[in-house]
This record gives C-alpha cells, sequence and structure tokens, in this order.
C-alpha cells in the first residue's frame, strides 16, 4: 500500500485480506478464517514458513483477547525484563514517571558508571509499543544521550520505578464503532535550556491509542499560541496518514477526524486565514493545517485542559492527571 510499504491488502469485504512484513515476520488477518487459511496455503507453497497458528506475541508484545472480541497488547514480560537487567526489579515504586517541573540541567556533568543509553533505548522500545504514558518522560531523557549527568540518571531510575508500579499495563481495543479521534497539546518553553517547546498528540481508535508522539518542536515559538499551532501542524500531518492508511485497508473515511486542542488562540488562527503582527512571522509550513481543514480531512475542536488527554505527552503532571490520561490512552491493568 502506499502509505506503508510493509502492509498488503488482497480483495474487499469478506474476502480482504491484510499482511504485514517485519523482517521475516508475518501477520495475516481478514475478516474470514477461511480467506487467512488459503492465504497460508499459497504462502506455504512458495516459500518455507513455519504456521504458528493464531497470533498470541510478536515483537515482544504479548496479545490477549476476551469473549467479548476485545483484544489487549501487553509488554508485561518485556518490562519485568528490563527491571531485572538494570538492578530495579525491587525498587519501589512511583507514580508518575516525569516529574513536573524539571529543573534547568547543572553546569557540572562529570563522568557517571551508568548504562544510561541502554536503558533509555530498552524504555523507548516499551514506549513504542505499548506505553504512551511513558513518552514524555522517555523524550526528555533521550535528549541528554551524549553527556548524561546525575539529573539524567536520577530521572530514568524514575522512569523505571514508575514502570516497576505498572508492569501490568496494557492497551485494551474494544469492540464498537471505528472512529479515529486525536488529541494535541503543547509545553511552552517548557525545555529550559534551548527555550524550545514540547509538542505532543495521540489518537485513539476503538478504545485505545495507535499512534503517539513526544517531541521538542525544532524552532522556538514566541507565544503559547504559536506552540499550540505548531503542535497542530505535527498532529495534522499524522491524521492525513493515518486516514490514508485505514482507507486504503477499507475502512471509509467520510467525516474529517475530529482533533482536540485545549488552546482556544491557536483554534482561532487556524480558523481565520488573516495574518497580523503577531503571526506574520509563522513559516509557512506551519499554516499546511488551514489548508487539511479546509479540505475537510481534519477539524480542530476545543476541550477543556482538564480533559486533553494529551497534556502528559508534553511534560510532567500530577499524579491525577497522569491516571487519567493513561485511562484516556486505554491502558488498563492486564487482569
Amino acid at each position: 500500500m502506499s502509505s506503508d510499504h510493509l502492509v498488503f491488502k488482497r480483495g474487499d469485504g469478506a474476502q480482504r485480506i491484510v499482511v504485514t512484513v517485519y523482517v521475516d515476520d508475518l501477520v495475516i488477518a481478514g475478516p474470514s478464517l477461511e480467506e487467512v487459511n488459503n492465504t497460508k496455503a499459497q504462502f506455504s507453497s512458495v516459500f518455507r514458513m513455519v504456521d504458528l497458528g493464531e497470533l498470541k506475541y510478536l515483537l515482544g508484545i504479548e496479545i490477549l483477547r476476551d469473549e467479548q472480541g476485545n483484544i489487549k497488547m501487553s509488554q508485561q514480560t518485556y518490562a519485568e525484563a528490563i527491571l531485572e537487567k538494570f538492578g530495579m526489579k525491587d525498587c519501589k515504586p512511583v507514580e508518575v514517571p516525569l516529574q513536573k517541573k524539571t529543573q534547568r540541567r547543572s553546569g557540572e556533568r562529570g563522568e557517571v558508571e551508568y548504562p544510561y543509553r541502554e536503558v533509555v533505548g530498552s524504555l523507548m522500545y516499551l514506549m513504542l509499543g505499548t506505553r504512551p504514558d511513558l513518552a514524555a518522560a522517555v523524550s526528555y531523557a533521550s535528549r541528554y544521550l551524549g553527556d548524561p549527568g546525575k539529573e539524567e540518571i536520577d530521572g530514568v531510575k524514575r522512569i523505571l520505578r514508575y514502570v516497576r508500579g505498572t508492569t501490568d499495563y496494557c492497551l485494551q481495543f474494544r469492540q464498537g464503532p471505528v472512529e479515529l479521534v486525536g488529541y494535541v497539546d503543547a509545553d511552552w518553553g517548557g525545555c529550559l535550556d534551548s527555550r524550545r517547546s514540547t509538542s505532543g498528540y495521540v489518537f485513539l481508535l476503538a478504545g485505545a491509542a495507535i499512534s503517539w508522539k513526544s517531541k521538542k518542536q525544532e524552532a522556538v515559538a514566541l507565544s503559547s499560541t504559536e506552540a499550540e499551532y505548531m503542535g497542530a501542524c505535527l498532529a495534522t500531518k499524522e491524521a492525513i496518514w493515518l486516514r490514508t492508511l485505514m482507507e486504503e485497508l477499507g475502512v471509509a473515511m467520510e467525516k474529517p477526524t475530529v482533533i482536540y486542542s485545549d488552546n482556544q488562540s491557536s483554534l482561532k488562527l487556524m480558523e481565520n486565514p488573516v495574518l497580523h503582527e503577531r503571526t506574520k512571522h509563522i513559516d509557512i509550513q506551519f499554516h499546511f493545517t488551514r489548508d487539511s481543514i479546509d479540505a475537510g480531512q481534519v477539524t480542530f475542536k476545543f476541550i477543556r485542559t482538564d480533559k486533553q488527554a494529551a497534556d502528559s505527552l508534553t511534560k510532567g503532571v500530577a499524579e491525577a492527571k497522569t491516571k487519567f490520561c493513561a485511562h484516556m490512552f486505554g491502558l488498563v491493568r492486564r487482569g
């Protein structure tokens, strides 16, 4: 498919088959078990392959199903292995992975014996697989891979302590209507070293997160409105890609994808194409959002900050908000 060259589709309706490829691992899916088995037989006639049956484990992610047809994706085994490997198996858990106030780094660096890069890399794989609640903390930790100091090491240990208390977190996808919805937020000037802002977005489908990102912006925003506007552009590009992928998979996207933002000024800027003194300096690439709104691909709506699911993707938040965002991401205890 044009949206992802490692995803292949054949047929439509009950005869639709989707095949995803990762190196030498294949996942075959479709609404008809007969068609899935026929596809397996066709592959086996050409390639030497091992049929592992119903998908239960892939790339470190465990797939669980219940009688209602809900699907859970868990990396509990992997998370526990990380804790064991880095000597944090018996550590005391904490309730948030990133402190609310991250201070400016001290000038004293020094050499500290700690496998910082290895820890961050391990946490990043966990975050990318099933744990959007770790995104902001891992993003912050990855900024200092070149010269971590005591503050940064304490930070990744804090993430591991948070993981210790949430190893059984898993994404739960529920049966029901298929509707793509997004949340986007930005933390204006949150990096005290560079004064650049952090963008964060999450897209949900079937009650759980399917795409998320926490990323420091490439340019310094001169206002919270500009920071949110730049974050909206990042979310818009992801929304368009997801819509293209879903349409190619046979899911009709008749309505614009709703993306929620808690900044009214940036929403007004998207609606009003007239530039003025406070916005005329904004790079033209960020006005891409307006064109996407006009094309009916996305629409932005206001949501109160206390209901903003993307809040924890841009900065450290309080315990209550951390749990709220995890719930919105579709994270549940494995049970």
